[in-house]
C-alpha cells in the first residue's frame, strides 16, 4: 500500500446517518475540495458563487444527517455505480460524483454536465474515468 504521510481524510459534513468527505489523491490533492472552493470565485455564477457553494454544502449535510437530500433530484445514482450531488445553477448543471466507502460518501471531483438541460447528455467519458481513478487512489490509501 502506498501512503504519503501528509494524506489525511477531511470531512465535509458529519451527521447521524454518515459522513461526507473529500477523496484524497495519491499526491494528497483533493479535487472535489478544489472544485467546491473554485465555485465561490467563478464568474459563471454571476457573483452568486458563495450561495451556490453554500447550497451544495447544505446538500452534503442533509445526506450526512438523514441519508438523502430533501429532493431526490439533488442526490442520487448516476453512471457506473457512482452517485452524484446535483445542482442546476445559472444554467450550469453541477455534478459532484461520489462513492460509498467505509461508512462515508466520498466526493471525487466536480464538473458541469454537458448539455445544460436536465436529462440531456450523459457524463463525458473523461468524467467517469476521472471519478474511477480518484476512487481507486482513495481506496488504495484508506482500505476498509
Amino acid at each position: 500500500m502506498i501512503r504519503i504521510a501528509n494524506n489525511t481524510r477531511e470531512d465535509v459534513a458529519t451527521g447521524q446517518w454518515c459522513r461526507v468527505e473529500f477523496a484524497v489523491r495519491l499526491d494528497g490533492s483533493k479535487w472535489a475540495k478544489v472544485f467546491l472552493e473554485g465555485i465561490k470565485s467563478s464568474s459563471d455564477f454571476h457573483g452568486k458563487g458563495v450561495e451556490v457553494e453554500r447550497k451544495l454544502r447544505t446538500f452534503f449535510q442533509q445526506v450526512a444527517n438523514i441519508g438523502r437530500c430533501r429532493k431526490s433530484s439533488q442526490f442520487g445514482p448516476e453512471q457506473d455505480g457512482f452517485h452524484a450531488f446535483k445542482l442546476d445553477a445559472f444554467n450550469h448543471l453541477i455534478r459532484i460524483p461520489c462513492f460509498k466507502h467505509a461508512g462515508a460518501w466520498v466526493l471525487t471531483h466536480g464538473f458541469c454536465k454537458k448539455g445544460a438541460q436536465r436529462g440531456k447528455g450523459k457524463w463525458r467519458p473523461s468524467d467517469i474515468a476521472t471519478a474511477k481513478l480518484i476512487m481507486r487512489e482513495h481506496i488504495q490509501q484508506f482500505p476498509v
